[in-house]
């Protein structure tokens, strides 16, 4: 009769054992793997259906600019806020995503989920970046650049936190009731006074979706 190795698995054993977990290994990597890439192709089908909206849209709004902000279409009921496809629970950057429309048939998308941009033109191939938080320190991986508002008034700051253009100017009006055609309009109201600062981040390709 075969020996048992009182002190632990025996060779055949621990072979085995480590055969099975790089099948494990393996077959769950393919999930993740799929599960991405279905995730980007999600992506895309909310980047397209977000420029077909835009196409309606423009037919039924006219407007001096050739770029739509996602906000405009929600503000308008006609398009309720997009999902993220990355990440359940959270929706699409409704001020910094839009559809510019330089000529009827060319749409390029500027998407933005979370930490995840995709942009590209309509009908031809997406590329999806992950974005880090925005700081105020450039360094030499920092590849993107904004600058963020606040607003004092008699003194004191007036936002929790600094923001975009589109969703300070959305802010102010929400706060003060009324309508700006620029951050630096502030200073032209009574006691108040714009602040701002100039941050970065980084932008990594991920993905190229055809």
């Amino acid at each position: 009769m075969k020996k048992t190795n009182n002190r632990g698995f025996g060779k055949v054993e621990i072979m085995a054992m480590l055969a099975l977990i790089a099948i494990l290994l393996a077959v769950g990597s393919k999930i993740v793997l799929d599960s991405t890439s279905k995730n980007y192709n999600s992506f895309k089908t909310t980047a397209n259906n977000f420029a077909n909206q835009v196409s309606k849209y423009k037919d039924k709004y006219t407007k001096d600019s050739n770029i739509y902000y996602l906000y405009e279409l929600i503000e308008k009921e006609f398009i309720e806020e997009l999902p993220n496809p990355l990440s359940t629970g959270e929706y699409c950057d409704k001020y910094n995503s839009y559809v510019e429309v330089p000529a009827p048939n060319n749409k390029k998308v500027t998407l933005i989920c979370g930490n995840y941009l995709i942009e590209g033109t309509q009908g031809q191939s997406y590329n999806v970046y992950e974005l880090s938080d925005w700081s105020d320190t450039q360094t030499k991986e920092t590849n993107d650049q904004d600058a963020l508002y606040n607003y004092k008034k008699n003194g004191t700051l007036m936002l929790e936190d600094y923001q975009q253009k589109n969703e300070f100017l959305h802010s102010f009006y929400v706060n003060e009731g009324k309508k700006l055609s620029s951050p630096f309009s502030v200073n032209q109201e009574q006691d108040m006074e714009l602040v701002h600062k100039q941050v970065y981040r980084t932008k990594t390709l991920v993905k190229e979706i055809k």
